[in-house]
């Protein structure tokens, strides 16, 4: 099994002709902006799973971490069952950000790190420049 998970932008999902559903007009990001602190965010990581073996089940996990590696947001475990050899799955976590950092999502599958990326949570200066000039 290989997979690959980065946190998204937008999604959409269409509906293909035989029935299934396909994730498109994702932009893998980096950066969360915020306009303020603390500040509720819903995250959407994609996650690509490929080389899967038809009928194995497994267990998928993520968990968002701070800079001081302190778990801050979990997805709860995922049970799937895989019904074609490579799919793609999203898993959205609504969480609060407490601080403008580094931070780190980590996948599990099993129980096991299979996969890590980091995002960085900045101020949105367009909101930093609105909030200067009303209190002003």
């Amino acid at each position: 099994m290989k997979i690959d998970a980065y946190l998204v932008d937008n999604i959409e999902m269409v509906e293909l002709e035989d029935g299934s559903k396909k994730i498109v007009n994702s932009e893998k990001i980096n950066t969360i902006k915020v306009p303020t602190l603390p500040y509720v965010n819903q995250l959407t990581i994609k996650i690509d799973l490929t080389d899967l073996v038809v009928g194995e089940r497994t267990i998928l996990e993520v968990h968002i971490l701070d800079h001081k590696e302190k778990l801050i947001g979990f997805s709860g475990a995922k049970k799937i069952k895989a019904e074609k050899a490579s799919f793609s799955m999203l898993c959205q976590i609504t969480m609060v950000h407490t601080s403008i950092s580094d931070h780190v999502f980590r996948l599990f599958v099993d129980g096991e790190i299979v996969s890590t990326d980091t995002y960085c949570v900045e101020f949105d200066s367009d909101s930093v420049t609105q909030k200067s000039r009303l209190s002003s």
